[in-house]
């Protein structure tokens, strides 16, 4: 499951406390109920856990340390990493490509299970 549920919120989290606390609260439980949710109905199944730095970024982020922490978390190569920003758009057509050259596609089963999955997500989620 490639997990980008989230709510865009950097200006709306920075108006008030209630705001701030409600996207908080609001991410937390979109990943919360997705892995219950894995646990419940595929246990073999993979998180990727995509999210970003916000509006705002991180504008002093050392890139090379960054990248060294990311191969020594996932075991990936330097040439697996791809630089993207939302902002701008560098690397959005790279990273899209790459999950479509490098995800296999799923098989009937596999579909039928992630929409059921979804489903029953967005349901628990909204409750």
């Amino acid at each position: 499951v490639i997990h980008y549920a989230e709510q865009p919120s950097a200006p709306y989290s920075l108006m008030t406390q209630d705001s701030s606390e409600f996207t908080l609260l609001n991410n937390l439980k979109v990943t919360h109920n997705l892995i219950w949710a894995i646990k419940e109905f595929s246990v073999d199944t993979h998180i990727v856990k995509l999210g970003t730095m916000g509006e705002y970024g991180t504008p002093n982020i050392d890139i090379e340390d960054a990248e060294r922490q990311l191969i020594d978390l996932s075991g990936c190569n330097k040439s697996d990493i791809i630089h993207c920003s939302a902002k701008d758009g560098l690397g959005t057509e790279e990273v899209l490509k790459a999950v479509v050259d490098k995800i296999p596609a799923p098989t009937t089963k596999d579909l039928v299970f992630s929409i059921t999955l979804i489903a029953t997500f967005l349901s628990i989620g909204s409750l």
